[in-house]
């Protein structure tokens, strides 16, 4: 049966695509936004990244940002720099990174997955099939009014 969407679904090499993309630019930007101003909004910048990759892409490539957020964040944010073994100090802070990226995945991949259901035909069917069939003998299912007063 025909299946609404809020917007087409894009092509796997898209979707992937993006993720990357998205990590890269996060990169970038903090990157810069620290060398500028000496701020460190790492996590949020990487937080929107993994947002817009499970929103557009879906689970997988949802997945594939925050394993790329991660990398990033231990490669080139986290003392010493350019190395992906961390300090010891800041393994907790890598962890707790690791599991705030993946929860935020996860939800957004989700609200994905639940937005596109309600445009769905079925799922305007809330009722029962029985509760259909036992409304459309009913003679008040006719006549709102009928219903109203009985």
């Amino acid at each position: 049966m025909f299946k609404w969407q809020l917007w087409p679904k894009l092509p796997v090499l898209t979707r992937y695509g993006l993720a990357i993309v998205s990590v890269g630019l996060s990169v970038l930007i903090s990157e810069f936004v620290e060398s500028r101003w000496k701020s460190s909004p790492f996590v949020s910048v990487f937080t929107c990244a993994i947002v817009l990759s499970a929103w557009f892409g879906g689970f997988g490539p949802g997945l594939l940002s925050v394993a790329l957020s991660i990398l990033a964040f231990d490669y080139y944010f986290l003392p010493p720099t350019h190395s992906l073994v961390p300090n010891s100090h800041e393994v907790p802070r890598l962890i707790l990174f690791a599991i705030a990226a993946l929860i935020v995945g996860l939800l957004s991949a989700a609200q994905r997955g639940s937005a596109e259901t309600p445009w769905s035909p079925r799922a305007n069917n809330w009722k029962s099939s029985t509760t259909n069939t036992a409304m459309a003998r009913s003679p008040t299912s006719k006549w709102p009014l009928l219903k109203a007063l009985s």
